[in-house]
């Protein structure tokens, strides 16, 4: 019974929480979780090789300034990976024997404008489906130590 409950109030949470949220139009959130890719000499294909996929994660939070204007803070963490035995031809990686294994955290704080905002908000917790693009500037920070 005990998990019975458990599993019913976790569900009415992912339920209700995001109809909470959207109560909040001055803050929005996002969490990701993902695959993360080396693309370069060590990979033999044109797109990213499977066996290489690694872990990726991040967060981000932008609080509006208004219709147009918003910041925004982002955090991502992944793993990259490489290695010559990815290629078939063994001469070659019998030669080099170069792989690489890192951590990437990255950060950034970014100032948002969206020339369209007006249109997509036109009022209090209102909200228009239209395409919008938008202009970022700002600065990040990524720490890597590939070994």
């Amino acid at each position: 019974m005990k998990m019975k409950n458990y599993t019913l109030w976790t569900t009415l949470m992912l339920l209700l929480v995001p109809m909470a949220l959207l109560s909040q139009h001055k803050w929005e959130a996002t969490i990701f979780l993902g695959g993360a890719n080396y693309q370069g000499d060590l990979v033999p294909t044109l797109h990213p090789y499977p066996d290489e996929t690694n872990f990726a994660a991040g967060l981000s939070a932008r609080y509006f300034l208004g219709k147009e204007w918003a910041l925004r803070l982002g955090a991502t963490y992944g793993q990259l990976s490489g290695t010559d035995q990815n290629f078939t031809n063994t001469d070659f990686t019998v030669k080099r024997q170069i792989s690489f294994k890192t951590e990437i955290i990255e950060s950034s704080l970014l100032f948002e404008w969206e020339p369209f905002g007006k249109r997509r908000y036109p009022g209090f917790n209102q909200f228009k489906a239209l395409i919008s693009p938008y202009v970022f500037v700002g600065g990040g920070v990524a720490i890597s130590n590939p070994e």
